[in-house]
């Protein structure tokens, strides 16, 4: 598993790399695509921290701490603070190594994903039905809520706005079905069955996920 940081770096690196910019926001969105295709696809999880929801979406809490907030584009690589033996801290840029079996899922994602915005990019990740939407807007977690407003006076910082873990079976799944619907899509353009097994595609061929046509790029 890998750092949230260097999965954003890889794409701050490749928005350098080809004049885009990208903010926080964006490195958000697109750390979590690449997250849920690795599990979609090899089931294995891309990232060594949860993938939290919270009201606005998506949020990864190292690349929040790391990162600049709103809109603004990035203009350097994230950095973390990693203790010494000495006691002293250190700035740290963390990083993939070029030859991580990872990285083919990262450049299908940033091909696919990078030139849309933010706003867009959000709008996705809080569609109905989910991971996003099947976790915060859970009516348990609902009820909760209301059970809790009940008997408390209301806070800014109350358990409603507070970020919850997304599990990752829920992205699994998920991304799963974006797979496979592209797959049957592609097929059926093809003149094939229309069962077609994820199995049968390679790591770098990962599927275009179709539902993201509908976005809008800048």
């Amino acid at each position: 598993m890998h750092p949230a940081i260097a999965i954003a770096n890889y794409f701050f690196e490749k928005s350098q790399a080809t004049g885009a910019s990208v903010n926080c926001a964006q490195l958000q969105c697109l750390t979590y695509f690449a997250h849920g295709l690795r599990l979609a696809l090899v089931n294995l999880p891309l990232l060594d921290e949860a993938v939290l929801a919270d009201k606005d979406g998506v949020n990864l809490a190292s690349i929040s701490a790391a990162g600049i907030g709103g809109n603004r584009a990035l203009t350097r690589l994230l950095t973390q603070l990693r203790p010494l033996p000495n006691g002293q801290l250190e700035e740290v840029a963390p990083a993939l190594d070029e030859r991580d079996p990872a990285i083919p899922t990262l450049d299908t994602v940033w091909a696919r994903f990078g030139a849309f915005s933010a706003y867009d990019l959000g709008v996705f990740v809080r569609g109905g039905g989910g991971p996003w939407d099947e976790t915060w807007n859970d009516p348990s977690r609902l009820e909760s809520q209301l059970a809790a407003t009940a008997t408390e006076v209301w806070q800014p910082d109350a358990s409603s706005e507070r970020a919850i873990v997304i599990a990752n079976s829920l992205i699994r799944r998920w991304f799963r079905k974006l797979v496979i619907q592209e797959n049957r899509d592609q097929a059926l353009a093809d003149g094939l069955d229309q069962t077609v097994m994820v199995g049968r595609h390679r790591l770098e061929e990962t599927a275009n996920l179709s539902p993201l046509r509908h976005l809008r790029s800048v």
